[in-house]
C-alpha cells in the first residue's frame, strides 16, 4: 500500500528566523539554505562568510516571535 504524504507549505519570516542566529554568527551571516520544517523545529541552515551551520528553532519560539512583531506592527502604526 502507498500512502500519499500531504507537505504543508509553510511561508517563514527570514527577518524572525535571523534574530535566532547565534551572536558570533551573526556579523558573517551571508544567506539561509533550504528552511524547512522537520516536526515541531524549523530547520534553517545558513552560510557564512567561512562555513555554514545549521539552526533548530523550536516552532513556539517562532510563532512567539512572530507574535510579538505583529503586536508592535499594530502599535506602531
Amino acid at each position: 500500500m502507498i500512502t500519499k504524504l500531504k507537505h504543508t507549505k509553510m511561508d517563514f519570516d527570514y527577518d524572525i528566523i535571523k534574530e535566532f542566529i547565534p551572536i558570533e554568527d551573526k556579523s558573517s551571516f551571508l544567506v539561509f539554505e533550504s528552511v524547512r520544517l522537520q516536526g515541531n523545529t524549523i530547520l534553517a541552515p545558513y552560510r557564512m562568510l567561512l562555513g555554514s551551520n545549521n539552526m533548530f528553532i523550536p516552532l513556539s519560539d517562532y510563532f512567539s516571535k512572530k507574535r510579538e512583531k505583529k503586536i508592535n506592527e499594530i502599535l506602531n502604526h
